[in-house]
């Protein structure tokens, strides 16, 4: 199995979204996959019905991370057939305690000794979340340091991704992790018409294919909703 963990330290930044690309776009290249959304705070991966998300519970009464609670997660990895690919979402409020467990238990080299393969995807994004996804994406290089591979997403939802004229390519952290980040993919600025359909579809908990049966989006809205889906999946089969 290939094991895709979705992690960053900062919230509303496209995390949810991007495990749902990801695991459709799986699906539509005929993989088996399995949904695991650890957000303690927003389930929104769990929110699109049509990915039979499991969402762990990690909160305990005193709505506390119970670490432990995570075990639940693995005892789904470890007991799963005839599955290709786990996406496995983690809120920002858990990102430290998940990377804590992670690391504490070895599972990243249980999971390859296991045969699987382990992917971590994080995302970098323009704007005034810039600096803090930086230093979200340097911790993620620091901490898995030569465990897994490294994807960075390019997120230009809320502007371009470049600082004093440089790319990211151009960064120190690119360049000191160049060998661990084996892809730097892109979720393109969308045209206004194409970020209103985008953004009402997540909004509704909708796959691509959910919206394009539904009668709540016209012809044209669905039009460009399979525009928008045919270049994210073009970014996503480059990890196939």
């Amino acid at each position: 199995m290939n094991i895709n963990f979705i992690l960053q330290g900062k919230g509303g930044i496209g995390k949810s979204f991007l495990a749902s690309v990801i695991s459709q776009s799986l699906l539509a290249s005929n993989h088996r996959i399995m949904c695991i959304d650890t957000d303690p705070v927003n389930a929104s991966f769990a929110s699109f019905k049509s990915l039979n998300v499991h969402q762990i519970k990690i909160l305990d009464n005193n709505k506390e991370i119970d670490s432990s609670a995570f075990d639940k997660f693995m005892e789904l990895i470890c007991s799963a057939e005839d599955i290709d690919d786990v996406i496995i979402d983690n809120g920002a409020a858990s990102f430290i305690a998940l990377t804590n467990y992670l690391l504490l238990n070895g599972i990243f080299d249980m999971l390859q000794e296991m045969g699987h393969t382990v992917t971590v995807h994080t995302i970098l994004v323009g704007g005034q979340a810039f600096s803090d996804t930086l230093v979200g994406v340097s911790e993620v290089c620091k901490y898995f340091k030569d465990k897994c591979s490294i994807v960075v997403w390019e997120n230009e939802y809320f502007g371009k991704i470049e600082h004093n004229g440089k790319q990211f390519t151009e960064f120190s952290v690119y360049k000191n992790n160049s060998e661990q980040i084996t892809h730097v993919l892109k979720l393109e600025h969308l045209h206004e018409m194409f970020a209103n359909d985008l953004k009402r579809m997540n909004e509704m908990h909708l796959t691509f294919d959910d919206a394009n049966q539904s009668k709540d989006f016209t012809f044209m809205q669905k039009n460009r909703l399979n525009i928008i889906k045919t270049k994210l999946f073009e970014q996503c089969n480059q990890l196939i």
